[in-house]
């Protein structure tokens, strides 16, 4: 019975040794460290909010320092600030945040097409999560690690309607450029 289970254990360890080891490296952003600023327009004068508080988790492959296995990141509607408070009441509320309080975004795949890196993946706002395709840059600097992106979303793709004023009078456009700078320590 002895020689069974030595045999069955020798056969396990052979079996697992076969197996690949594919462990990944996470890192979460520094949220102080991090910046996330949404730029738009209207019919008046150009405008900007920054997003406080990101949480992101980047995962690395093991083979590589520098090649990603996988993104999430999150940030609280509430966070977002233009030092307007009509401003940012008019975009929480189109936003939807009393039902939807976080934008959030996860990865399902990574794409390397000649050189150039993309992250695609579920973006969710105000509700309605689309498949997206975003291009960003990694770098290494010391001991943190840096995720640099930019991406311009149409509001009505995510049913948000653009923010008004005044009576209707203030209108934004239905564009953003979102640029993201997460630093992971």
């Amino acid at each position: 019975m002895k020689m069974k289970v030595l045999k069955l254990s020798l056969v396990v360890i052979l079996l697992m040794g076969l197996q690949p080891v594919s462990a990944q490296k996470t890192y979460n952003a520094d949220a102080e460290k991090s910046k996330v600023t949404i730029e738009g327009t209207s019919n008046v004068h150009d405008w900007e909010m920054i997003a406080e508080n990101p949480k992101s988790t980047l995962e690395l492959t093991s083979e590589s320092e520098k090649e990603v296995a996988s993104v999430s990141f999150e940030v609280p509607v509430k966070s977002m600030k233009s030092g307007k408070n009509r401003m940012d009441k008019n975009t929480y509320e189109a936003l939807k945040e009393e039902d939807h309080n976080k934008i959030v975004f996860n990865s399902t795949q990574i794409e390397n097409v000649n050189g150039n890196y993309y992250v695609v993946g579920d973006l969710n706002i105000a509700g309605i999560s689309k498949k997206v395709r975003i291009p960003f840059k990694l770098s290494k600097n010391d001991n943190t690690l840096n995720l640099a992106l930019a991406y311009e979303i149409n509001m009505l793709d995510y049913k948000v309607e653009p923010p008004t004023a005044l009576f209707g009078t203030i209108k934004t456009g239905e564009k953003v450029n979102v640029k993201i700078n997460l630093i992971y320590q």
